[in-house]
């Protein structure tokens, strides 16, 4: 009887095998179309900073409250396909970007423990998780320093280590810096990784010189214009903080709840691992109690630890909480809790844990192939929002040609705390729609000593005879009201009003414009 039940756990086991990544396929297809039509409002803030670079200053003139690495990618984006599809490069290239990260530290754990069922337990775990599936959602500057630290990881836990190993790791991790600055704790944390392992420890000064030169982007702007600098990339989130009225209670409270959310997503991979402890029963105990656990393995467990403390201390230093905050800590803890489940559950429990896993993997995709197309029918069914955009744009587009084959030069550019649809238009933004409304929205928050500073803030500051005026997306917000009665009062005129994802927009144009 045994050998039968073998063999056609066998024979299920290899039509596993051969299904599975036609299965990891289409989960991925899935999850990157879900993905391409979702909207976020901090996309506002993104690609209007990118349609104005490097025609202006960065923040001098671009009002950008990150640092700069992401909108070089996104003005890149421009430069190649043009501005009208700048906001569609900038959602493909997010989803790229996490793709590439799942892909990179699948590979890393397969480099662990070489087995093709980690390397895809890891590639549809890291996709599920919704701290790093959310860098997918949204065209901003998560995916591209949670794709670097991939590149960092996968270039670390590699044996050949030389001098150039070092360099082009530090380079990945300070590039990540130059992308979210809150990655310059996950880069410090990989010179220690270097301290603790003797055979990589004469390379730590290589390390550091790429990290140093990955900063470059940093230090030139830091350089060039540090108080504009120091006030966009710093102050501006304690001033934030100070706008949604965040008491340091408060900040612990989302910090904590952040802690709690963080583990509930964790689940699965957190399943993986108690399955390969399971099966693996007293044998593991008898391992860890005998020592007869290689030091290599302990070196590698010991950077992983380190790794994960120091994704989640970069994960709560903004003293709250936002799901994408946390795609380090989610990548590191799926990238080597996966592989050590497998390591575990040893050779003798291989086919088990396999076969269990396999199958888990399995319903997990299909939960998500079905969860996400319902998302995609109801995305369809209200327009999908980036066919939506480029609808509203070529509306826009002539709606203003039109208007200034008539009159020329009666408007000369279009403020808006939600330009998307501007971008590629034939009409430039104004540089105060570059912070979206994040800046625009502190004004009232901001402190006296920065008083300097309501050059960005005050929305009133932008506002001129010859600047159409875009709103409806923040209608109840205090800076869409004052642009809204500074129409009303300078009788410019009602220009159209436009089907946008989930508030329609409405376009104001100066009195010159008018028939």
């Amino acid at each position: 009887m045994m050998p039968i039940l073998d063999r056609a756990r066998r024979f299920a086991d290899t039509r596993l095998a051969l299904v599975l990544p036609f299965a990891v396929g289409l989960y991925a297809l899935f999850r990157g179309l879900r993905a391409f039509g979702s909207f976020n409002h901090n996309d506002h803030m993104y690609v209007a900073a990118a349609s104005m670079f490097p025609q202006f200053a960065l923040y001098r003139e671009i009002a950008y409250v990150q640092v700069p690495l992401n909108i070089f990618l996104y003005a890149a984006i421009k430069a190649v396909a043009g501005p009208s599809l700048l906001y569609a490069g900038a959602k493909l290239a997010s989803i790229a970007l996490v793709f590439g990260a799942a892909a990179l530290a699948a590979k890393t754990a397969h480099r662990l423990v070489p087995r093709s069922h980690v390397f895809w337990a890891v590639f549809v775990l890291v996709l599920f998780n919704g701290s790093i599936y959310g860098n997918m959602l949204q065209a901003g500057n998560y995916a591209l320093p949670v794709f670097l630290f991939s590149v960092a990881c996968f270039l670390h836990f590699n044996d050949r280590q030389t001098a150039l190993w070092a360099v082009a790791t530090g380079l990945a991790m300070g590039l990540a810096a130059s992308s979210k600055v809150s990655f310059v704790t996950l880069a410090g944390a990989f010179v220690l990784l270097l301290l603790l392992d003797a055979g990589a420890r004469r390379y730590t000064l290589y390390y550091i010189a790429g990290v140093l030169i990955g900063l470059a982007p940093v230090f030139y702007y830091l350089a060039l214009d540090p108080s504009d600098f120091i006030f966009l990339n710093f102050k501006f989130h304690l001033a934030t903080n100070e706008f949604r009225g965040l008491s340091a209670l408060h900040s612990l409270k989302s910090v904590a709840f952040g802690c709690v959310v963080f583990a509930v997503n964790a689940l699965p991979v957190l399943a993986v691992a108690a399955l390969g402890t399971w099966l693996a029963g007293h044998d593991v105990r008898a391992r860890l109690w005998s020592g007869g656990i290689p030091a290599s393995v302990r070196l590698i467990a010991v950077k992983a630890a380190i790794l994960f403390l120091a994704a989640s201390v970069a994960a709560v230093q903004p003293m709250i909480y936002f799901m994408n905050y946390w795609n380090a800590a989610a990548l590191v803890l799926v990238m080597f809790a996966v592989p050590a489940a497998s390591a575990i559950a040893g050779e003798g429990k291989e086919p088990a844990f396999k076969s269990r896993l396999v199958a888990g993997l399995m319903a997990v995709m299909f939960a998500a192939i079905v969860l996400d197309g319902a998302h995609l029918v109801r995305q369809i069914r209200s327009t999908y929002a980036p066919i939506t955009i480029m609808q509203t744009q070529r509306a826009l587009a002539a709606t203003l040609a039109s208007a200034l084959a008539r009159h020329p030069a009666c408007v000369g550019d279009i403020l808006s705390a939600s330009g998307i649809p501007v971008v590629g238009t034939g009409v430039p933004l104004s540089t105060g729609s570059s912070g979206g409304s994040f800046l625009f929205r502190i004004a009232g928050a901001l402190p006296a000593e920065n008083a300097a500073f309501a050059k960005y803030t005050d929305v009133g500051r932008y506002l001129g005879p010859h600047t159409g005026l875009l709103v409806g997306f923040y209608a109840d917000s205090d800076f869409e009201r004052r642009m809204r009665d500074f129409a009303a009062g300078h009788d410019f005129r009602l220009a159209g009003t436009y089907h946008y994802p989930r508030h329609p927009l409405t376009l104001y144009l100066p009195p010159e414009c008018a028939d």
